[in-house]
């Protein structure tokens, strides 16, 4: 099966393909049974899950499944399977990749709010990725996509964002933008050297636009640090706050895995041994029994 690309919404075009032994037709007979799963492209969570398949022509292995509203509601990319089963026994195709795409600008990517406020930051570089056949702006979602999931710990629909506290859209944006950082800087050196092989004068702009880009990170990196308690009490992840706190300690008399206190007893700093009484500390004294 090679990728197949369906328009969101779209359910009239049926999912179509042949079910293979490595290069020849399986046939299906009368007690095969096919199902089709469709999963995230970015998770294991199931879009479709099982879904009975029309056999069209059993000898040549012919299927077809016909889409539901709720597969196809929703942009973006997802792996879909046919599982076949004859007589208990059940086997899964390989994977393809399904398109589920809007009538949109760009390569098939909805973007949002927090793309657009990435893109604020480095609007020339930005619009340069777009445009790039070796980025384009499925990339550039892919890394807003990637900062959301990594922050919030859940996928956040593009039209969900408007939802969310401007000042953790923002904090996002920041992220996605430090992760888009190398690929500009990259362009520009590209275009430095090409510019530079024609004989004109233009390349001597390119390196002030990567350092531009270097004090760019520079100040993001400054800024998310300095925001990230307070992003951390506007999402409840206590996970990303910074840690005041100091390690429990023993006072050599433990038994356990609590560190001993290395300002009181350094020369015990070993571990006492649970289940067995006979040996009572490590090495550091020399000893074993």
């Amino acid at each position: 099966m090679t990728d197949f690309i369906v328009y969101k919404d779209n359910t009239g075009k049926p999912l179509e393909d042949i079910i293979k032994n490595g290069t020849k037709a399986v046939v299906l007979s009368g007690t095969t049974t096919v199902t089709f799963n469709m999963r995230s492209a970015y998770n294991n969570i199931l879009k479709v899950d099982n879904a009975p398949v029309d056999i069209v022509s059993p000898s040549h292995g012919k299927i077809s499944y016909t889409w539901e509203p709720a597969d196809v509601d929703t942009q973006g990319e997802y792996y879909g399977w046919f599982t076949v089963t004859d007589n208990s026994v059940s086997y899964d195709t390989p994977e393809f990749l399904v398109i589920v795409a809007e009538h949109q600008p760009g390569l098939r990517t909805k973007t949002g709010a927090i793309y657009q406020a990435a893109k604020s930051f480095l609007p020339i570089t930005w619009e340069r990725l777009e445009e790039s056949e070796h980025f384009g702006d499925k990339q550039l979602q892919n890394k807003v996509e990637i900062a959301k999931l990594s922050l919030l710990g859940v996928e956040i629909p593009v039209d969900d964002e408007n939802n969310l506290d401007i000042r953790v859209a923002a904090y996002i944006a920041k992220i996605a933008v430090l992760s888009v950082i190398p690929a500009g800087k990259d362009y520009w050196a590209a275009m430095a050297v090409s510019k530079t092989t024609t004989g004109t004068d233009e390349s001597v702009s390119y390196p002030d636009r990567i350092d531009m880009l270097e004090q760019l990170h520079d100040q993001l990196v400054d800024e998310i640090a300095k925001d990230r308690d307070d992003i951390s009490e506007l999402i409840d992840l206590p996970s990303i706050r910074r840690s005041n706190s100091v390690p429990s300690v023993s006072d050599g008399t433990d038994e356990g895995y609590i560190t001993p206190n290395p300002h009181i007893n350094f020369r015990d700093y070993g571990f006492a041994i649970r289940g067995n009484n006979t040996i009572a500390r490590n090495a550091v004294r020399g000893r074993y029994w």
